[in-house]
């Protein structure tokens, strides 16, 4: 019977998988919980499900049961004193079912308010195992976290599968997440891969009476977003000059306006032919990667400037006049450097899906650079989880603001 749950519980596995290609929510939980009864060897609300404490034997169950009391839930509510009156047992009996049933990782979900950023929201999630030191050594190591995250159009946001030591630290972590269908809410759904009728979970509202639409649809285009930088940063240093508060907030110069006005302005870097950059190669270029030995000085420079896309985060620095520049095989450049982080925390661990972001957000460079972005410079591009979803259009789009920005900026 072991092996064939060991061997059930590896299938099913698979199928999370599958279904994480799919982003299928749905299939995704319902193999998650199929994968949780198989590991307890019962199901939700039947007399097994009690059997999973310590002194809690067949018939023990069956009695609870026929009680009432139908998961942990109910015989954590019970207390010890009701317990051993149905199973008309003495002390210590109840205490000590009690504290075994507390042995159990108990999840806690935590989340702030979503901030949003540009055409994105970020959400700020802190999942923590709050007894993790009353767990024992067997279940510190053998004891994994399922975490999903969705939305009311059950569409998927972000996945996650922990070990139990690392949700004791309680470390926040970011969702990025983009509001296709205007849902209301971010669901959050914790449960723990080995003990059923634990399971958690947090609702984060996206809508409230004073901002009825947190995830409203638009973006800004160039002109704005570069005025309100500088209006909202001649405010803000005038008035730490008067020792005043700035006269301007940053979202009065926010005027967000549809995506359908900024097509024509794109319209010539969405329908590149094959050809036209066959044909200028010198500019069209395939961009090189930044050596390991320089991204130390580039991140500590204090020339770099950086601005923070919905999908991404792009940083860039200028070559010094004098500095040669080489590749990776020691040839010199002339045009400009591009390296791109996808990180397995940030982005997903498929890394079909980490090489294509990759590839699609180096496109968009080849194809801006040129135009928009300025020579002599090393980018390093930051990517985000909203860039797995994100269309090559939007892409496009985020590409040219934080190019234009960051040529202002240089």
């Amino acid at each position: 019977m072991a092996k064939v749950v060991s061997t059930a519980t590896r299938v099913v596995k698979c199928a999370v998988e599958y279904y994480l290609l799919k982003n299928d929510t749905i299939g995704i939980m319902t193999s998650i919980q199929l994968c949780q009864y198989l590991s307890a060897e019962c199901f939700d609300k039947c007399e097994k499900t009690l059997r999973q404490a310590d002194k809690i034997g067949p018939k023990y169950a069956n009695v609870l049961y026929q009680a009432g009391i139908k998961t942990i839930q109910d015989l954590i509510a019970c207390g010890s004193g009701q317990i051993e009156t149905f199973l008309h047992r003495n002390p210590p009996f109840g205490s000590q079912v009690i504290d075994s049933i507390n042995s159990f990782p108990k999840i806690k979900i935590d989340a702030k308010k979503p901030l949003r950023k540009y055409d994105c929201v970020e959400i700020s999630l802190v999942v923590s195992i709050i007894n993790y030191s009353k767990l024992s050594p067997k279940t510190k190591k053998s004891t994994w976290i399922s975490i999903v995250v969705y939305d009311s159009k059950m569409n998927l946001v972000k996945f996650g599968h922990a070990p139990v030591s690392k949700l004791s630290r309680a470390e926040p972590f970011i969702v990025s997440y983009r509001n296709k269908d205007e849902s209301d809410f971010v669901q959050v759904f914790a449960s723990s891969d080995n003990h059923v009728g634990m399971n958690v979970e947090y609702r984060i509202p996206l809508s409230t009476p004073d901002n009825p639409s947190i995830l409203g649809s638009g973006m800004l285009s160039i002109d704005q977003e570069i005025a309100t930088n500088r209006l909202y940063s001649v405010a803000t240093k005038s008035a730490l000059k008067t020792k005043k508060k700035p006269e301007y907030s940053e979202k009065q110069f926010k005027i967000r306006k549809d995506e359908k006005k900024y097509e024509k302005n794109l319209v010539e870097h969405l329908h590149f032919d094959s050809e036209k950059i066959m044909n200028n190669r010198e500019k069209y270029f395939k961009p090189k990667g930044i050596k390991e030995e320089d991204f130390l000085d580039f991140l500590t420079s204090k020339k770099c400037k950086s601005v923070d896309q919905g999908l991404f985060f792009i940083k860039a620095r200028k070559w010094n006049k004098n500095q040669v520049i080489e590749d990776r095989q020691g040839n010199k450049l002339d045009g400009y450097r591009l390296s791109i982080i996808t990180s397995k925390r940030q982005i997903t661990k498929l890394a079909v899906t980490r090489n294509r972001a990759r590839r699609r957000v180096r496109n968009a460079f080849q194809l801006l650079v040129p135009d928009y972005g300025s020579k002599n410079v090393d980018y390093l591009v930051i990517a985000k989880n909203a860039l797995i979803a994100a269309t090559w259009k939007e892409i496009i789009q985020q590409c040219q603001v934080g190019l234009t920005i960051i040529k202002n900026k240089l």
